[in-house]
């Protein structure tokens, strides 16, 4: 059936991105910009959600499934024609997306009118229930869920195909991530990062194949994060002392800041860990079972398992030794790009 010339016209194919509200919107718009840039994809802030524009939407969505500080991720339409066009493209979404006897949930978002807000729910949920038979709202337990957003007279219409990985959006405040290549100190890392930090992981050579894990790492983190925010360090030492090659490299990068540094450590271990402008972050550990972060270790993708040797949780403040510094960071890179650069 053809569209009738006075009826609104749907959206724009999107890519929605819902802020969870921690950090600021600012970082996340950022953060998507840099994980499709080369892509072909245009970013826009529409009241609190970031539509991505051009291409496949659901490409985009792919691209930007594990970016930190997104609450749900969905497939949809950004519109500039106010409400009506807004339920336009939400009833094209129902049309796909609705089956017999669905029951769905709509999430509604207006910008500055309470009152608008509940006249757009009443015609958001008018307008899917009359698409399907058997169609009901169920608010607690939905098949699908609907989001609409309305900010002035722009809007986003969407369904939600995945949750977000949730966290705060990646800023530019940095952490240290000290990383064996194993699978505690690789949770933390993520941690890290999913509390908006920008990361530094550092790690220190005990092998090729320690290397080969910790390059693993950053790949992974790469295709997650906003890439130009992401480094990766290689330390290379005497093999008598590898711990002081960690302890000269840490004390003179701290001299200059407070970042903080986060270690896989265990619990026992943390009293090691207090150096003078040292701040070391002890929560991760002490929130996470272990059945936790295996969990977490598996989600990541890392195939590899490279054992912690210890090293990161024992060592001792007044050891010194000379070392050479290999990095690699600031894009997207695949595990062999990763490895060639910092040998």
């Amino acid at each position: 059936m053809r569209r009738k010339e006075s009826e609104p016209r749907t959206g724009k194919p999107s890519a929605l991105l819902r802020w969870t509200g921690f950090g600021a919107l600012a970082d996340l718009e950022r953060s998507a910009s840099n994980v499709l840039a080369g892509r072909g994809f245009r970013v826009v802030r529409v009241g609190e959600t970031i539509a991505v524009l051009g291409g496949e939407p659901a490409t985009a969505a792919r691209h930007c499934a594990h970016l930190p500080g997104v609450v749900w991720i969905g497939l949809g339409y950004t519109s500039e024609g106010g409400p009506e066009a807004l339920l336009a493209s939400l009833q094209a979404l129902g049309e796909r997306y609705l089956k017999r006897n669905s029951r769905f949930g709509v999430q509604v978002e207006v910008t500055g009118s309470k009152s608008l807000r509940g006249d757009l729910i009443g015609a958001a949920n008018s307008r899917l229930l009359g698409l399907r038979r058997g169609t009901r709202i169920d608010e607690r337990s939905p098949e699908l869920i609907f989001h609409v957003a309305l900010d002035r007279n722009q809007g986003v219409a969407a369904v939600e195909i995945r949750r977000g990985v949730g966290g705060v959006p990646t800023s530019t405040a940095k952490a240290f991530c000290l990383v064996s290549g194993g699978m505690h100190s690789s949770v933390v890392a993520w941690m890290a990062a999913l509390a908006g930090f920008s990361v530094e992981l550092v790690h220190l050579r005990t092998s090729e194949e320690s290397v080969v894990e910790a390059g693993r790492l950053y790949s992974e983190l790469s295709h997650r994060i906003d890439p130009t925010r992401l480094k990766l360090t290689l330390l290379t030492g005497s093999k008598n002392s590898p711990k002081g090659v960690l302890a000269s490299w840490l004390k003179k990068k701290k001299g200059g800041g407070e970042s903080p540094v986060f270690a896989g450590y265990h619990l026992e271990c943390r009293e090691e860990f207090s150096w003078r402008g040292v701040t070391g972050v002890v929560y991760p550990l002490l929130l996470f079972p272990e059945p936790e972060f295996k969990r977490v270790f598996d989600s990541l993708g890392l195939t590899g398992y490279f054992e912690s040797n210890g090293l990161l949780s024992g060592i001792q403040e007044s050891v010194a030794s000379a070392y050479r510094v290999g990095s690699f960071g600031g894009a997207r890179a695949e595990l062999h790009e990763v490895v060639d650069s910092v040998k």
